[in-house]
This record gives structure tokens, sequence and C-alpha cells, in this order.
């Protein structure tokens, strides 16, 4: 059975391009994974990296949902210890008020950064050595499950606004079995792992989340997405109709990750892999093939 395929964004800025061009592709990059079926389309968070153009995914995600018209947009990820809680709560409120049922909210607990400048994202650097991630975690599901009414008062609760908006799909990112995996398992969160980081542990780390998954209000069942780069040949020829430039813009989705999502069963099973099925509006887009478990 085929299995979704989605599309992580770094956003690199290409050799004698600029920034808003890095960004602006990376709209072209959304619609055209719209068209072909995709299904997620998520951006990262990298600070002071001179070769990528998104230190903020919350602004780009606002840019692609709004230039696409069912693919679903997220973050892969938010580095939640770079911000408040309450502020990254509001936030992706805001967001999905706007387009609802198709905002995601990817988390992940790196700095996205070299340790100098996550201490300024985070002013000072014992908050760089200081892991509160579970605490930061806790505070905004809790902002983002409170659904009372806004204070009258400035003695009132502390509420993210605006108010009655319903949570976005949650997902912890990770690299290993002890961290993201675990923890997204014991709150009942989908995980995305990161097999093009640490491709040697994406069996034992699935099988932890999934062995350890509690069932919760945002999700009965352990879903997990695997992120790895895509793999393909060079197109020998454009295909029929196709414009020159599209050719060089898309090619292979070098700019970015193709995600495999798969429904993280029971069942021992074989971690899928990247895979070029065939040409289609693009001369190389990667499809996501799953092993047979029954194998």
């Amino acid at each position: 059975m085929r299995r979704p395929v989605s599309v992580l964004d770094l956003s690199p800025i290409a050799s004698g391009s600029t920034a808003g061009d890095a960004l602006r592709n990376s709209l072209d990059l959304a619609r055209h994974a719209e068209a072909l079926g995709l299904r997620r389309y998520w951006l990262a968070e990298h600070h002071n990296a001179g070769g990528l153009a998104c230190p903020a995914p919350e602004i780009l995600i606002g840019q692609v949902a709004a230039a696409t018209r069912s693919i679903r947009v997220g973050s892969g990820g938010i580095m939640l210890p770079n911000h408040t809680s309450l502020k990254v709560a509001e936030t992706f409120r805001v967001l999905h008020a706007l387009f609802p049922g198709r905002i995601d909210l990817g988390l992940g607990r790196a700095p996205g950064t070299d340790p100098r400048t996550a201490a300024v994202l985070r002013r000072s650097r014992e908050a760089v050595v200081v892991d509160e991630f579970p605490e930061q975690l806790s505070s905004l599901m809790g902002y983002l499950d409170d659904d009372g009414p806004p204070r009258t008062t400035f003695g009132g609760p502390i509420r993210a606004i605006p108010t009655n908006v319903p949570s976005p799909e949650m997902w912890l990112l990770g690299s290993s079995e002890a961290g993201g995996a675990l923890m997204a398992a014991e709150r009942g969160l989908g995980f995305a792992f990161a097999h093009h980081i640490n491709p040697d542990d994406s069996v034992r780390a699935l099988r932890r989340y999934r062995d350890a998954f509690v069932p919760s209000s945002r999700r009965r069942e352990p879903w997990a997405i695997l992120a790895s780069p895509p793999s393909a040949p060079r197109a020998t020829k454009r295909p029929r109709g196709s414009r020159r430039r599209a050719s060089s813009r898309w090619s292979g989705f070098s700019r970015a990750f193709a995600i495999g999502r798969c429904r993280a069963s029971r069942r021992r099973s074989r971690i899928p892999t990247i895979r070029t099925k065939r040409p289609c509006v693009s001369p190389v887009t990667p499809a996501c093939s799953w092993a047979d478990p029954r194998a």
C-alpha cells in the first residue's frame, strides 16, 4: 500500500540567489507539492545559518498556507527552548484560526543553531545547558487545551488568545530512542524521526515509540513520520510540456527532505525508504515505498 509523502523545506539559498529568492522558491515548491498530491509541507527553524533563509517558520507557514488550498502546513519544527510556551501557543492558534484543520505544530528541543547564538536567543548561557523542555511542553499543551473565555480583568487567568480555537495537530521531533520517541509516546503525540540524522536507530526508536504509546485526547493510536533525504537519478530529458526553469528548480527536491508518514501499528515491520517511482510533473518526484511487514 502506498503511503503519504510530505516535504520538509529548509529554505536553502542557492548559489547566486538571495534569501528573498529562497523564500519565494519555498512558496513555489509548496504549490508544486500540493499539485502532486503530497500530504504535508513543513518548514524548519534555523538561526544564524548563512545558507538558510528561514529562522521564523511560523511566518512562512502562514504564507504557504495562504498560497495553497488543501495541503497541511506546519513546523518541522519550532525549537521550543528558543521561545516561551505562551507565545508559541498564541502564534499557532492564530494560524489555526486562519487555516482550520490544516496546521501542524512540530516541536524540537535542539537550538537549531550554534551555542553562542542559542545563548542570545535564550538570553543567557545558563539557559542553553538547562533542559526545561518537558516543563515547556506541558505548559504549551496546557495553553492549547484551555478553551476558557478571555479574561476580563488583569487579575484573571493567563490564556493563549485567540480562544475557542482547536489545538493544531502536535508532533515531537527526535533522532533518538530515549529522547523524543519516549516523550511523544508518553504524551500521546505523533512522532517524527530524523532518519537523515541517525539512520541506524530508526527501527529501534520507532518500535520504542509504538510499544510505549499511551492513547490521549490528541491521538488514539501511535503515528510516526520518517524523515529521509530523497534519492533519485538525474532526469535525462524534461517531461513533455514542462518549462525549462522548472526542471532545475525542482531537481530531486534537493532543497527539501521527503517525509514518509506511516501508521505505527503493533506489528513488527521494516522501515520505509524513499525512492523514485516514475517521472511526474517534476522530473524526479520522490515517492515513499513501505516493505510488506509480512516479508
